[in-house]
């Protein structure tokens, strides 16, 4: 699962591409910095 990593601090990522999402059944675990934003990329989502 693609995700973005923009640090709010002003200095660091700025809308970085990550890969390291992992998904375990309904879980999702990621590691990220603090003071950060995170946008997922989640596909295939019905209603």
């Amino acid at each position: 699962m693609p995700r973005w990593s923009t640090q709010t601090s002003g200095a660091g990522d700025l809308y970085t591409a990550r890969q390291d999402t992992a998904l375990d059944g309904k879980r999702l675990s990621v590691p990220f910095a603090e003071k950060s934003v995170q946008t997922f990329q989640i596909d295939g989502v019905s209603e």
